[in-house]
């Protein structure tokens, strides 16, 4: 199993160069996958994809299918520039699992570590807005009989997102959506949608533009967010 860096370790200053390598992963919910890509001054080429065995969440699983798309693909992970992941919201343990070994992974090999909302690695999923259209609504499990939510506009040929991520029940939903709109995610067929999952591929792209834009995170400062608490914190909270 990987072990994560702690501030007392060096703290890499590196960031993504305008060529190189990179490695994306998602790990938010049964669906897992891993994904490479090549950037460019001309954008970010995905270069290999896999998915992960369902409800594959632990480092002995994550680990050597990472492993085996680098290799694919001849790269040795200290070429790496940049390590993409999905920091939810999404399931606890995928999420803790894929944070941990992005984390690890940059900072073995001075990476850039850069986190993606899952939502908007669904929106980009979705791919371009075709106009006319509506909002698109990104939906996951929350649990206990509520979503997390999303919405973007279409603005300029690309999905801007309208407000931050807020949890939702099915009737609270239903009240918000307008003809035209677009609902996407796993649980969208309730909503006449499409129950897609984010990719690890999705997860690539949207890190580029979050590096174009002058984003990158702190190896450290790296962390799943949850947007709520767990079954167990919840019920220290009752007490």
């Amino acid at each position: 199993m990987m072990s994560q860096p702690t501030p007392s370790d060096q703290l890499s200053t590196a960031t993504p160069a305008e060529s190189g390598r990179w490695l994306a992963i998602e790990t938010s919910g049964l669906f897992g996958s891993v994904a490479a890509g090549v950037v460019t001054d001309a954008g970010c080429e995905l270069a290999a994809a896999r998915p992960l065995p369902r409800d594959a969440r632990s480092a002995r699983t994550l680990a050597p299918a990472i492993q085996s798309l680098l290799s694919e693909l001849g790269w040795a992970p200290s070429e790496l520039a940049a390590v993409a992941i999905a920091v939810g919201p999404g399931s606890f343990t995928g999420l803790r699992v894929g944070v941990t070994t992005a984390k690890t992974l940059a900072w073995a090999a001075g990476a850039a570590a850069i986190g993606v909302d899952t939502l908007d690695a669904l929106a980009e999923a979705t791919g371009p807005p075709q106009e006319p259209t509506g909002r698109l609504w990104t939906l996951l499990d929350a649990q206990r009989g509520e979503m997390f939510v999303a919405d973007f506009d279409a603005v300029e040929g690309a999905w801007e997102r309208h407000r931050g991520t807020w949890r939702a029940t099915t009737e609270t939903l239903k009240a918000e959506l307008r003809p035209g709109d677009r609902v996407v995610g796993p649980p969208a067929a309730a909503f006449g949608g499409e129950p897609i999952e984010p990719t690890a591929g999705a997860v690539l792209q949207v890190a580029w533009r979050r590096w174009r834009d002058g984003a990158a995170d702190s190896v450290f400062a790296l962390a799943p967010q949850y947007h709520r608490l767990s079954a167990a914190e919840e019920k220290l909270v009752i007490k």
